[in-house]
Order: C-alpha cells, then sequence, then structure tokens
C-alpha cells in the first residue's frame, strides 16, 4: 500500500511547502498551539494572511487563547496579501483539497479493502463490532433536552465510526458544529445504522458539554462527561476541533488516524461520504 507513503506528501502542500498565505483556521491553530506570539508574527511576515483579522476572527483567537499584544500585532495591513492574490489562492486551496480528499478515501477505502480480504481468508469476523461492545455503556445522546443512555444494539452494524473531538469553548468547534450537523442527517438518511458520529468532549465540565448539545441540537451519540474510555486516546489530538474516521473493529480510516497530524474536519467529512459510497461494509 505505497498510497500511504505518498500521501504525507500532499498534505504538506496545504501546510506551507509551497509559502502559501496563511488562513485564519491555520493561524488559529498555531495559536491553541501554544506557540509564542513572535513565532506566530515571524510565521505570518514570512507567508502573510488570507484575509484580515476581522472583529470575529479576533474573538475567536482569543477564546483559542490569543493576547492582545499579537491581535494588534496581526491588524497590520501589510501582513495581508491583496483581494486579487486571495481569489488566486482559494481557487487553488480548494482545487487541493479536492485532490487530499480523494487520496484520503482511496488510501481509506484501500486498507479496509486489505482488511476485510484478510478477514475471509482467516474465516472469521471476530472484530466486526468490536466498537459497539467497547463503547457500551458509555454513550449517551440528547434525548429532548436531556441525556439518555445509548445501547450497543444502535451500533451492531456501524461500519465506519466518526470520532468528533470537540467542545463549548472551542470558536472553531462551534463554527464547524452546524456543518457536521447537517452533514451527519444527510448521511444517516442515506446509509442507516452503517455510519454512526460519536462526540468525545473536551469541555471542562457536564453543564457546558450538555449546553454544547443543546446549542446545536445535536443528534450523534457523545462519550459520557469523565468516562474515559482507553480505545480512543490512541486518536486524541493535542487540538480541536478533530474528527478521524475508524472502523468497527476500531482501526484507522483516515490518515490523521494513523499519524494524528491535523487534516481540516471538512477533509476528513469528505473523505467519510466517500467511504460510504463505495459501500463499506
Amino acid at each position: 500500500m505505497k498510497r500511504w507513503i505518498i500521501l504525507p506528501l500532499l498534505l504538506l502542500l496545504s501546510f506551507g511547502a509551497v509559502a502559501a498565505p496563511m488562513t485564519l483556521k491555520e493561524l488559529d491553530f498555531l495559536v491553541r498551539q501554544r506557540m509564542t506570539d513572535p513565532e506566530i508574527i515571524a510565521q505570518v511576515q514570512k507567508r502573510r494572511l488570507m484575509a484580515p483579522v476581522d472583529p470575529d476572527a479576533a474573538q475567536a483567537l482569543k477564546q483559542s487563547g490569543a493576547s492582545d499584544g499579537l491581535l494588534k500585532a496581526l491588524s497590520a495591513p501589510e501582513l495581508v496579501i491583496s483581494a486579487e492574490q486571495a481569489a488566486a489562492e482559494q481557487q487553488r486551496l480548494m482545487a487541493q483539497k479536492a485532490d487530499a480528499a480523494r487520496a484520503l478515501a482511496e488510501d481509506a477505502a484501500a486498507a479496509a479493502a486489505l482488511e476485510e480480504h484478510r478477514r475471509k481468508v482467516a474465516g472469521v469476523n471476530a472484530s466486526r463490532g468490536k466498537m459497539a461492545d467497547i463503547l457500551d455503556g458509555k454513550l449517551v445522546r440528547l434525548n429532548g433536552d436531556q441525556l439518555a443512555p445509548v445501547s450497543a444494539r444502535d451500533l451492531a452494524h456501524v461500519r465506519v465510526f466518526g470520532l468528533f473531538y470537540s467542545a463549548m469553548w472551542c470558536g472553531p468547534c462551534r463554527k464547524f458544529s452546524p456543518t457536521l450537523v447537517n452533514a451527519y442527517k444527510r448521511l444517516k438518511q442515506q446509509y442507516g445504522d452503517q455510519f454512526e458520529l460519536i462526540m468525545v468532549s473536551r469541555d471542562r465540565d457536564e453543564f457546558n458539554m450538555l449546553n454544547y448539545m443543546r446549542s446545536d441540537d445535536m443528534p450523534w451519540p457523545t462519550v459520557k462527561y469523565g468516562v474515559q474510555v482507553e480505545e480512543l486516546k490512541r486518536y486524541s489530538p493535542d487540538g480541536i476541533p478533530w474528527l478521524v474516521a475508524i472502523n468497527s473493529a476500531g482501526e484507522p480510516m483516515t490518515k490523521n488516524g494513523l499519524d494524528r497530524k491535523y487534516i481540516d474536519p471538512n477533509t476528513i467529512l469528505s473523505a467519510i461520504e466517500e467511504l460510504l459510497a463505495k459501500g463499506m461494509r
């Protein structure tokens, strides 16, 4: 499976290998990684920003930990590329994102096909449903305005799991959540119990986790607050929002599940859709 080797090269292109202008999402990621202000400013001076740091972006960056001094420095007009350059760069990024999504799905599908072949050769499907057993008794979902337990029976036929690490306090998470809710409803309508999304909260208490779930009327199961699922720690990221796909045996289906390197959640969502469209079983 040499494509697993080729894929990181594709992904590196979107993170500065060609000195592309820095997006506000990348800037927020640097802040959440606790880089120092001088280090962040040096990166921005080297690449410049795709768009100015408007009040909404400044508020999101501050929630992620940006200092007032950093926000003031980032407001300098010379740190932002022109509108014409931004339009050209946006077209390039859209094309690159589509290529990366296709590569992710192809690699994941190839790995899953190989695993399925091994199971057939062995004549067993013992690992199928493993995640359902692991998560049994550890999940809740919204039922009206309150939380209700989720049974392992509800997960018995899932072939593709999406793990969504998120929190109420995270601005980029709250921005992405409505997109994920709409995609989840569409995928569940198309693929039924072959797909499930599991949220792993990074909130500081159950009250904020519940408010976050209520605010977007989240329809998916969530790991109970305070419950540690050892098998999910291998996918636990340093920053959020983080979306990763695994199969029913708890094995990674997207590249970030192997190396834990950040990939835009929208890209992972596209890969999940392609995996389901290919009839993962």
